[in-house]
C-alpha cells in the first residue's frame, strides 16, 4: 500500500531539486506539509520554472531571520505552504517577506480542505493556490468556481433522481400494502373457517393450526413487490452515498460504499488520512462541509423555483426486479408424460378430498 511518505520520496522533480527537497524539506517538515511543498514544486517545474530553492532564508534589516518554504528566483516568487488550520501567522509573515524583499510576489498554497476557510480569512497574498490530493494546483478563485459548480450539479442531479424514485417507491409500497392486507383478510377468514370445521368434528386442540403459513394467488406478486421495495431502497441509498462521497472525500479520510445486501460500508483511506494529518482537523472540516451543504441546498431550492425538478425517469411497475431478471417468474418445462401423470394423481386426490368433505359435513349434521 502506497503511503504519503512514498509519494513524497518519489516526487517527480529533477534530480537536483529532488535531492534538495529530501535533504531540506522531508527532514524538517511533517509529511502533509512536505507533500504540499512537493506538489507546488512539481507544478512550478511543469511551468518551466526549475530555479527553485526550498526553505529560503530571509533576513530583515534588524537581523530577524525566517524561512520561506519555496522561492522561485526567476519570478521572485515566495511560496508559503499550509497543511494545517492554524495559519493565523500568515498575517505577520507576509508583511515580513515584503519588508525583506520589496519586489517579492507572495503566494500562499493550501490543501483543498482549507479552501473555504482561507477564502474567508483573505490573507494579503498576491495569489492563493489550492493543492488537491491528486496533485492538481489551482488558483483559489478557479477552485471555488469548479467546486461550487460540481456541488450544484451533483445536488440537482441527486434531487431529480430521488424525486422520481421516492414517488415510485411510495406507489410500490401502496400496492404491496393493498395486496398484503387483502391476503391477510382472506387467510384470517379461511383460518377461522378451518378452526370451526375442526371443532365440528370434535377436535379440541387446534393450536397447531395457528402456526401454519398461508399463500394465495397473489403470492408471487406480493413477493415481487417486497423485493422491488428493497431494490428501490438500494437505489436511493446509492444516490445518497454518491452525493455524500463528493463532499466527505475532500474533508475526511472516510469513504462509503453499499453492498448488494443493502449494507452501508464505511472505510478509512490511509493515504487520505495522512494527507489530512487527520486527528486535529475535525472542526475546520465540519465548517467546510456545512458550507458545501448550504451550497447544495440553495442549488436545489433555485432549481425548484425555476420550474421544479422533474423526475428523471418514470418507472413501470416492478422496473428494478424486471431489470435484474428476477421477474417474471421463469417457466418450468415439464415433460408431457410427467404432466399427464401429475394430472391423474391430482384427479384421484380431488376425488378422495370430496369424499372426505362429504363424510365430515355428514357427521356434523
Amino acid at each position: 500500500m502506497e503511503t504519503i511518505c512514498d509519494k513524497i520520496i518519489n516526487t517527480n522533480l529533477p534530480e537536483n531539486l529532488r535531492t534538495q527537497f529530501v535533504e531540506v524539506v522531508v527532514k524538517t517538515y511533517e509529511p502533509a506539509k512536505s507533500r504540499v511543498i512537493a506538489e507546488v514544486a512539481e507544478h512550478l517545474v511543469k511551468l518551466g520554472l526549475t530555479d527553485l530553492t526550498f526553505r529560503k532564508l530571509l533576513t530583515l534589516p534588524d537581523g530577524y531571520k525566517f524561512y520561506v518554504d519555496v522561492w522561485c528566483e526567476k519570478l521572485n516568487l515566495y511560496m508559503l505552504c499550509i497543511a494545517d488550520s492554524a495559519y493565523g501567522w500568515l498575517s505577520n509573515r507576509i508583511p515580513l517577506i515584503r519588508r525583506a524583499d520589496a519586489k517579492a510576489k507572495v503566494v500562499v498554497a493550501v490543501q483543498e480542505w482549507l479552501a473555504w476557510s482561507v477564502a474567508e480569512f483573505k490573507p494579503e497574498a498576491d495569489e492563493i493556490w489550492i493543492v488537491n490530493r491528486t496533485g492538481d494546483v489551482l488558483r483559489l478563485e478557479d477552485w471555488l468556481d469548479q467546486r461550487r459548480r460540481l456541488l450544484e450539479e451533483a445536488a440537482v442531479k441527486a434531487a431529480r433522481e430521488l424525486k422520481g424514485l421516492i414517488s415510485y417507491y411510495e406507489n410500490v409500497k401502496g400496492i404491496f400494502k393493498e395486496l398484503w392486507n387483502a391476503k391477510m383478510e382472506l387467510c384470517a377468514n379461511v383460518s377461522g373457517r378451518l378452526a370451526e370445521l375442526l371443532h365440528s368434528v370434535g377436535v379440541e386442540d387446534i393450536s397447531w393450526l395457528s402456526t401454519k403459513e398461508y399463500a394465495c394467488e397473489s403470492e408471487d406478486m406480493i413477493n415481487a413487490l417486497r423485493r422491488e421495495i428493497r431494490l428501490v431502497e438500494q437505489q436511493m441509498l446509492n444516490i445518497l452515498v454518491e452525493l455524500a462521497n463528493k463532499v466527505t472525500s475532500v474533508y475526511t479520510p472516510y469513504a462509503m460504499t453499499t453492498t448488494d445486501k443493502g449494507t452501508l460500508y464505511i472505510h478509512k483511506k490511509t493515504l487520505t488520512a495522512d494527507w489530512l494529518s487527520w486527528g486535529d482537523k475535525t472542526e475546520a472540516a465540519a465548517m467546510a462541509v456545512q458550507k458545501e451543504m448550504e451550497i447544495m441546498m440553495d442549488a436545489v431550492k433555485k432549481a425548484n423555483q425555476a420550474g421544479g425538478i422533474a423526475p428523471k425517469v418514470n418507472y413501470d411497475l416492478l422496473h428494478f426486479i424486471t431489470q435484474s431478471g428476477e421477474w417474471p417468474p421463469q417457466a418450468i418445462m415439464v415433460p408431457r408424460a410427467l404432466l399427464e401423470e401429475m394430472l391423474r394423481k391430482i384427479e384421484v386426490m380431488e376425488s378422495h378430498l370430496n369424499e372426505l368433505t362429504e363424510t365430515i359435513l355428514g357427521s356434523g349434521r
